[in-house]
């Protein structure tokens, strides 16, 4: 009796030592295709990363197919809390403002080249709400400019006044 009880706990034992392999190996994997860490992280801080880039992606993916539709004249207004997109057919000139998690601002506008915008007007208009300039660029392609502006809040502690820029922005875009 004791030798059958003692193979049957082995057995349990490795059945349960394989469980435990499978189970590191899985969050091993899932640990590579979130977005790289730092630091090592804990089974929980792995689940709960994994959790929010899952939720990252499918905001991005609502968000891309928003801009699809609205790109193919679907839709002329498309606003959420990070997503900000706006289109003047009159003047068929789109302004997309993007606001990241980690003070960062970007701004696209495209335009036709009958609206006269200049580029220093929208740093301008960042700069003047506390806002650095670390990328501008600007591209003439067939009747179009476009214009991608990211900014970053000078001071993390002030952060951007989203709001106001979004208002200002259109003020110089209408």
């Amino acid at each position: 009796m004791g030798r059958r009880s003692n193979s049957s706990r082995i057995e349990r034992n490795m059945k349960e030592r394989n469980r435990r392999m499978h189970m590191k190996d899985h969050l091993r994997r899932l640990a590579c295709v979130i977005p790289p860490q730092t630091s090592k992280l804990s089974v929980l801080e792995i689940l709960n990363q994994a959790t929010n880039y899952i939720k990252q992606l499918q905001e991005n993916k609502e968000r891309l197919k928003r801009r699809k539709a609205q790109l193919k004249g679907e839709e002329t207004t498309c606003n959420t809390s990070t997503d900000n997109m706006t289109v003047i057919p009159e003047l068929r000139t789109i302004m997309n403002i993007k606001h990241f998690d980690d003070s960062t601002l970007e701004v696209n506008l495209i335009s036709g080249l009958d609206k006269n915008f200049m580029l220093y007007e929208i740093i301008s208009v960042l700069q003047e709400e506390a806002a650095e300039v670390i990328h501008a660029s600007q591209i003439h392609a067939d009747d179009k400019f476009i214009f991608i502006i990211r900014s970053k809040a000078i001071s993390t502690r002030v952060g951007f006044e989203t709001s106001r820029i979004d208002e200002k922005l259109r003020e110089l875009v209408l």
